[in-house]
């Protein structure tokens, strides 16, 4: 990913509240060291500056990391000399609680101190928008359970299939060029070709751009009666739901909690709630997932306006996200050979529908080793008697009064 995206990233976080400063309070940082590689480096820097000049508590130190700091050029007089910028040469790392290096790439010494640009983008996304967000939802709904959770990355060991590692030496984690390639011809080669749909079957239910954006902002998905993808109300099809039902379980995530490449009966959600079916458990599994990669305020719309009841169950993927202040369902590893589910892999980053079906049996057990399902009690309503009997029975009453 672009530097500069970071950058933008960690401004919206700044923005939602969430600074420099807090972030050493947090984790008792005093004596923080910021180094940059380079000028362009230099305004956001700059932005650290004012953000630490409201608490004189900390007292931040700047430097360049080349050590020749006529790299750096300001206009004479500007505030950028307020920053004292110094030499790498001449600050010891061995004074400073942590070294926030303002770059991807990686210096050629070790050392637990530092913290790389992407280390610090991946911190501030955690807090500002899973930590603090959730559990300002968690303490609004104090009936609802709430779990993060994560999806599994190919990860190669002596047990891989040859397949596997032709999927790793491509090293792509994006759907995208599948769904090119079948644009361009629908008889191409895929990694799905195994599960024998065809071409333009296979192309409707990797359609990424099938959405709308409301006047809020927000990105909801269109709807669609196509048999394989069925999307009614912005949400994807479950199928089997039940009328009658205790409490929900929300499914909220990416492209593969949607079920991006499998059709509409055949995603975690869908296998889920087969399984609950199964097992005579009153649960209602709805699929509120999008597909739209680092379009967080979608997760929260969608959250946001759910229509909650004490009891319900929400399972949130976060850009893989797990913290250490909520609770977390942990399914990182369940891929790695040796297993009996099959090829799963469809790309580094995502399965098919074989690996929809086994993560669904992960949630459901899951949820029943933590005792959600113990002495589950669950009486149905009677069923409505429609108004054609409620007439028959006046007119019967009538009748039998009319021969007394």
């Amino acid at each position: 990913m672009n530097e500069e995206i970071f950058f933008i990233q960690l401004r919206d976080c700044f923005s939602a509240g969430y600074n420099l400063p807090q972030f050493c309070i947090d984790n008792k940082i005093k004596k923080p060291l910021f180094m940059m590689p380079n000028a362009a480096t230099a305004q956001f820097l700059w932005e650290v500056h004012a953000q630490f000049s409201h608490d004189k508590k900390i007292k931040p130190t700047f430097a360049t990391i080349q050590g020749n700091i006529d790299s750096v050029r300001f206009s004479p007089g500007t505030l950028f000399d307020a920053l004292e910028i110094k030499n790498s040469a001449d600050v010891n790392p061995e004074n400073f609680d942590k070294i926030f290096i303002l770059t991807t790439q990686r210096l050629n010494f070790n050392s637990d101190k530092i913290i790389y640009l992407d280390e610090l983008r991946n911190k501030f996304i955690l807090r500002t928008y899973v930590e603090m967000p959730f559990l300002h939802f968690l303490k609004n709904n104090p009936g609802v359970k709430l779990f993060l959770t994560n999806f599994p990355i190919l990860q190669l060991n002596e047990y891989s299939t040859e397949r596997e590692r032709k999927i790793a030496a491509e090293g792509t984690g994006s759907l995208t060029p599948i769904s090119d390639s079948l644009k361009r011809d629908l008889n191409s080669k895929t990694p799905y070709d195994f599960l024998g749909y065809s071409g333009q079957d296979l192309l409707d239910m990797l359609n990424l751009t099938d959405a709308k954006t409301n006047l809020d902002g927000s990105t909801i998905l269109n709807d669609s009666d196509n048999p394989l993808v069925q999307v009614k109300n912005g949400r994807r099809v479950v199928t089997n739901q039940p009328e009658n039902f205790k409490n929900h379980i929300y499914i909220l995530g990416g492209c593969s909690h949607y079920g991006t490449g499998a059709p509409f009966d055949k995603t975690i959600p869908s296998y889920l709630q087969n399984l609950l079916n199964k097992n005579n458990l009153p649960y209602r599994v709805e699929n509120i997932s999008q597909f739209f990669t680092y379009r967080y305020q979608d997760m929260f719309y969608n959250l946001q306006n759910l229509d909650l009841r004490d009891g319900d169950i929400i399972f949130v993927f976060f850009d893989n996200f797990l913290s250490p202040n909520l609770p977390a369902f942990d399914v990182s590893k369940i891929f790695i050979r040796p297993h009996n589910y099959g090829e799963v892999y469809v790309d580094t980053a995502h399965v098919n529908e074989l690996g929809y079906k086994a993560m669904a049996e992960k949630y459901f057990d899951f949820l029943t080793q933590n005792n959600f399902f113990q002495n589950v009690e669950f009486k149905y309503p009677p069923p409505r008697i429609s108004s054609l009997w409620h007439s028959a029975r006046k007119f019967f009453k009538f009748s039998t009064k009319s021969a007394a």
